[in-house]
């Protein structure tokens, strides 16, 4: 005999409206070290690209900083175990969302992850690890790894950008183009931050939704 065994999974729609109180942005000084982080990422000196993660092509068109808005974020659970055990949505405190203008009036986006580096620890057993000991030295990798645990303020935030073209850019356009008020806003779930572009249309919470390179942007009801 087979037991069917079914999970209930919850339509967003159903808990979300567009006055949540989970509607947050990051706090005022999160922002004030985002666009500070922006800033050296764009002008960067010898000191800083010899140990920052930078995720900005060369070719990432310049950004007017002071059309810069920050967009809601909310964090939900990645799995059937963890919907056991956290609440189903909450606020989210360490990605952040922007969009803004270019200088050249083009649609721009960006994302913002954080990581407290004190508590992070180097792989030894790497690749990577081993080969920097060989080209400069124990004593000069390990100043290197204590420099990045040392980070603070913008140098904890990582930035992505996202201008006209890429594949993060298209589903959003395609939020704020379908949405009730031209808002958008991001669920994000797991380790990883994998992030869902969301948007209401009619008073219901919808993804823009991509299956395959062949096929076009979709709207999808969203449940957790």
């Amino acid at each position: 005999m087979t037991n069917n065994v079914t999970h209930h999974r919850t339509n967003v729609s159903e808990i979300l409206t567009p006055q949540s109180e989970l509607f947050t942005v990051v706090n005022k000084e999160a922002q004030q070290n985002i666009l500070k982080r922006m800033d050296i990422d764009y002008h960067p000196t010898r000191e800083d690209s010899l140990y920052l993660d930078v995720y900005m092509l060369k070719s990432t068109p310049q950004t007017d900083y002071s059309s810069i808005k920050f967009v809601p974020v909310i964090t939900g659970p990645h799995n059937a175990a963890e919907r056991k055990r956290i609440p189903l949505l909450s606020p989210c405190h360490d990605v952040s969302w922007m969009y803004g203008k270019t200088t050249k009036g083009e649609n721009i986006y960006f994302k913002a992850e954080y990581t407290d580096w004190s508590k992070w620890e180097p792989d030894k057993n790497s690749e990577y690890y081993k080969h920097r000991v060989q080209e400069t030295g124990q004593a000069a990798t390990d100043a290197l790894y204590r420099r990045k645990q040392n980070r603070t303020g913008p140098f904890r935030w990582q930035i992505t950008y996202y201008p006209k073209g890429s594949f993060m850019y298209k589903l959003i356009e395609y939020a704020r183009q379908h949405s009730d008020d031209g808002s958008f806003f991001v669920i994000t779930s797991g380790p990883f931050h994998y992030c869902k572009i969301c948007y209401f249309k009619n008073g219901k919470v919808y993804r823009s939704f991509q299956y395959s390179d062949q096929e076009g942007i979709e709207p999808e009801e969203l449940y957790l």
